[in-house]
């Protein structure tokens, strides 16, 4: 599903349009943040993502950006997808990017001097290895295949959960997310633990 949205300031006057599917519309991109508010954001669904676009740009056309007009988007819209296409051309284009990065010797050496980089030398590989075996109980242990499969078949299960449900299991639906992105069901019960624990 597809759609546009607006975001109001508390006199009703809109101040960021944006074409989205999913939790888009209730959560912070590109510096903008939306309203507290629920009822300040309106959506508008359509039945493909071209069509989401040509709302979106008709609407920050009709409404005008700043200073000429009363919003704070940064283009015109139309720009982005969702996800990315990874056609033939795409890899192609990153290979060659690559192949380019790691053909320069200066390039390659900050790499390998950089822990966040691809690069990293064997001893300090090693190094970092060392380390996590001595400071995680975990590590250094051999596990058998067996334990290895239900650890990985957990992470998966739990990476899918967290889609669409919070820690504590509850569904994460527009309801039930306030304006940071957080559960408000665990919210409440955290904060009438907080009061029941003072009393």
């Amino acid at each position: 599903m597809f759609y546009t949205y607006l975001w109001l300031r508390e006199d009703g006057t809109p101040y960021y349009v944006g074409k989205g599917s999913g939790r888009r519309a209730w959560s912070s991109h590109k510096g903008h943040r939306p309203p507290k508010e629920r009822n300040r954001i309106l959506v508008q669904e359509f039945p493909s993502e071209d069509d989401a676009f040509v709302a979106e740009k008709f609407l920050i056309k009709y409404y005008g950006r700043f200073p000429e007009g009363c919003l704070r988007n940064l283009t015109e819209g139309g720009e982005g997808v969702c996800g990315i296409a990874r056609t033939d051309e795409w890899r192609k284009k990153q290979s060659l990017s690559a192949k380019k990065r790691y053909q320069n010797p200066e390039e390659v050496k900050r790499l390998s001097e950089s822990r966040r980089g691809h690069l990293v030398s064997t001893d300090t590989r090693q190094k970092l290895s060392d380390w996590n075996n001595k400071h995680s109980p975990k590590r250094g242990k051999k596990l058998s295949e067996e334990t290895r499969k239900k650890m990985r078949q957990g992470w998966v299960e739990r990476k899918e959960q967290r889609k669409t449900h919070c820690r504590r299991g509850h569904e994460l639906s527009p309801v039930n997310i306030d304006s940071r992105d957080r559960c408000k069901s665990c919210h409440n019960w955290n904060r009438d633990e907080r009061r029941r624990l003072s009393k």
